[in-house]
This record gives structure tokens, sequence and C-alpha cells, in this order.
């Protein structure tokens, strides 16, 4: 889990910051059907059915108004987030869900290739009104695509996937590390097959649980990890596997290396629960436990009995591979890099898994002044004043000016993304109840950098006239 996550949900949902300029275009983007409403109304009225050309838009409104009932309807049973071909596919199945997503693909790049052309033909119409040369529009159009294709930002989400812990001093976090990119079902679809897996002896021993929580260490306090097991495995209609429940018991409601959602059956939120799930493309009937940051399922396969069951990592496009051996054997193996998943990819080398319990976080982003030294010297400068930290992994951009680099603070469970660039900030997630310490030593780690905080904001971008309270 990231700083900017919000503890009510998995952190696969998007999470971070809009800069102004984000902020700007994206309300451009929200802003343009309008010119297509303002350009073709008026020819409507004028060349069509006259007045009857409004009634068109009171026919749109009802449809519109009968789509948006049963989206909502919808909404509470897709836990994932995606396009509206999750929607298709959490309904209609896994065929018809990636059909729906390649239609809008097709649709999509249909407009984009109108567009550009019509920009190249606008502008060169443009330049000329104005007495400037005549060139041709295509010519126009591939500036326009040079120009979108130079624009490149930092990922939106602070700690991207694939952001590993290790225990590590606060010299070691100015070593730039580049993250594995995310797996596309898509682009390089993996085989619908059964994966040997290379895993220890089915029984969940002293060994197992020994070595998994040596990899992840649990929270003191799980969150949503007591309950009543009979009436969850009543509501099931099945028991439970052992090595879940002691999951369960000793690490709660989390995630492991910001990779792994562990879901339980306990607690209230919408996005904790264990659940039926029966699409087309699995091998059998699945209970889904836990999750993935890319909207992967982890499942059982309801098979015989529940110390035999499989673990099955079912992918976003129906694709799905299983592993014999349990869950607290899958979790440990994956973690220790001898599980080898195509869907779930790899950790970052060199750098320890770590599991954080989804607690309430209050949030705060601390804009910040260049200052005069580089960015590795006040990144070190950081970390020794908030000594002793652990790593959470780096994301650099290929030309080198911007990056994110993640970090906690050991003790205090205080989660930290320090932005290179785009701007220049610290976004930090604490305990509510530690806001003024955390306040204390954050402006005091800023001076040792050599910098000064010129904007304080929430988790949503809300400016705060200071510190505010800590409940946002």
């Amino acid at each position: 889990m990231t700083p900017t996550a919000s503890p009510s949900a998995p952190t696969g949902r998007l999470r971070g910051s809009l800069g102004t300029a984000s902020i700007v275009l994206m309300v451009l983007a929200a802003a343009a059907p309008l010119t297509v409403v303002g350009g073709a109304v008026p020819l409507g009225i004028a060349l069509g059915d006259g007045p009857a050309y409004p009634a068109a838009f009171a026919v749109c409104c009802g449809v519109l108004l009968l789509f948006s009932a049963g989206f909502c309807a919808m909404a509470r049973h897709v836990r994932r987030a995606g396009a509206f071909s999750a929607y298709v596919d959490e309904g209609l199945g896994a065929r018809a869900g990636l059909g729906a997503a390649f239609l809008a693909v097709a649709t999509y790049t249909a407009v984009q290739v109108s567009v550009y052309g019509y920009l190249g033909v606008a502008l060169d119409t443009l330049v000329r009104s104005y007495g400037g040369p005549s060139a041709p529009w295509w010519l126009w159009t591939c500036g326009v695509i040079g120009v979108v294709v130079r624009r490149r930002q930092p990922p939106f989400c602070s700690g991207s996937r694939r952001s590993p812990s290790a225990w590590a001093s606060p010299a070691n976090a100015a070593t730039p590390r580049r993250r594995p990119p995310p797996h596309d079902p898509v682009a390089s679809p993996p085989p619908r097959c059964v994966y040997a897996s290379r895993m220890p002896d089915r029984e969940l021993d002293d060994t197992v649980r020994a070595r998994l929580t040596r990899l992840a260490p649990p929270p003191v306090a799980p969150v949503d990890a007591r309950g009543d097991w009979r009436a969850v495995e009543d509501t099931l209609g099945t028991r439970l596997p052992a090595d879940y429940r002691w999951l369960v018991e000793t690490y709660g409601w989390g995630e492991f290396a910001d990779v792994l959602y562990l879901r339980t059956p306990f607690g209230t939120s919408p996005y904790n629960h264990v659940d039926r799930f029966r699409p087309d493309t699995a091998p059998g009937p699945l209970l889904v436990w836990g999750g993935s940051i890319d909207a992967d399922r982890l499942c059982w396969l309801v098979s015989g009995a529940p110390a035999d069951w499989p673990v099955v990592v079912r992918g976003r496009a129906g694709e799905h591979e299983t592993y014999a051996g349990g869950t607290a054997v899958f979790l440990e193996g994956w973690l220790a890099g001898r599980i080898d998943s195509p869907l779930l990819g790899a950790m970052e080398p060199d750098l320890a898994p770590w599991f954080n319990a989804f607690r309430p976080r209050a949030h705060r982003c601390l804009r910040l002044s260049q200052g005069s030294a580089d960015h590795e010297e006040r990144l070190r400068r950081l970390r020794e004043a908030l000594a002793p930290t652990v790593d959470r992994g780096a994301w650099r951009a290929d030309d080198g000016g911007a990056g994110q680099d993640h970090f906690a603070t050991v003790g205090t469970d205080w989660l930290l993304t320090y932005d290179m660039t785009r701007p220049h900030q610290i976004r930090v997630g604490f305990p509510p109840e530690d806001g003024d310490r955390v306040r204390e030593r954050l402006f005091a780690a800023v001076r040792h950098m050599g910098c000064r905080v010129v904007a304080v904001t929430d988790a949503a971008g809300v400016s705060l006239p200071a510190w505010g309270g800590a409940a946002g």
C-alpha cells in the first residue's frame, strides 16, 4: 500500500495527486462534447426537422436514465478498476467483456484517426488565414501527433506496482531502481493451462508459517481478522482451508508487497469478502480469496476437500493459472521467488517483500521548493531525518527527469512517496493519532533537505491553510 491509498479500498484503485496543468487538461477534455453540441445543433435545427430535432435529446435522455439505473445497480457488484467492459465481463462473461473492450478500442481508434486528420486541415486553414504558409494537411497532423507523443508524465498512481521493500539503511535509498512493466494479457496472453509449481508438501506446518512470517512480518494489530467462522462457512456452504484461516488471523485484510491482496470474510467493507465466482473460462467453480493490483483474482478451485483446493490465478481477460499446494504455500512461494507467474509477474530483484494492513490512515501532500541539492542528496537527507526506514522501491523515467521513491518508517508505520518533480513533493499516509508527530518530523526533514514547504494538501488535493486535522 502506498502513502496516498484510501484505507477503505484496495490500493489497486487510482490514487495520487493532480497538478494544475493536469486538472486544466482534464476539464477541457470533459467539456469537449460541448463543441459537438454547439456545432451540430444549429445545423440540425436549420437543415433537419426543425423543432423536432431537440426532441431527440429528450429521447436520448430517457435512454440514458434507463441505462444509468442498471449501471448503478451493477456498480455494487463490480469491484475492480476498468472501463465499461468490466461490467460486461461481470454480467455476460469474459468473452463478451473482451469483445466489448476490443470494440471500444476500435471505436476510439477510429475517432482518433478522424480527429487528427481534421486537426491537420483546420490548422492549415488557420495558418493561411493569418497570412502564413500553406502546407499539406498530413504535415500538420504529424506535428500534432509529435507534440502529443512528446508530452510524457510520470504515473498518476503513487507507488506504482512492483514496489517491494527491503530492510535497508537510509543510505541505500538513493539507488535508482526501475520497475518491471505490468503484464499485458491482451498483447501477450499466457496460455490457458495449468502451470507446474515447485512448492513444498501440502501440509501447512510450522516451517511454512515461519518462512512466510519471516519474509513478510505480520502486523501487530491485523484488520478484520476475527469473526464467526461457522457463520461464514454456513453462508458459503463449505468449510474453508485451515491455512487460509491461519492467514486471516495472522495477517488480516491487507496486501503483500503492493501487489497481492488478502481478503478476509469479516468486517463491513464492500471490498473485503470471500465470494463465489464461476466465469466461462475457469476450470470449475471458484471461491475468490484475494486479488492483485492489476485486477487479477486469486481463487480456490472448489474441488474435493478444502485441504486439497488448488490456487487459481484468474486474469482480467479470462486466462488462468493453477497451483497446487494451498494458499499459504502459494503466497510464500511467490514472495520467495520460487513461483514464476506470467499473470502476476515477478517481484523487483534485490528487494524483500512486506505486508501492509488496510488500516485507517490520514494523508498529506507537501509541495516543496526545489532547494540547492540534487534529488539523490535530498532523498538521503529526508530518510536520514526520518530514520530508521525501509525501502519500498523506486521508479525513474527513461530520460531521468522524473521519478518516485517509496519508503516507510520503522515502528510508526508511516508510508511515504517522494516525487522528484512534476511536482516536487512528499506524500505521506499515517495513523490519524500520529498527526502532530508526523507534522513536526516532516517539517524538520524538509528543512534538513534544504527546501521549504510551499503548500499542504489532503489526499483529494484540497489545499489546507496549515497542517489541518488528521482525518483527511
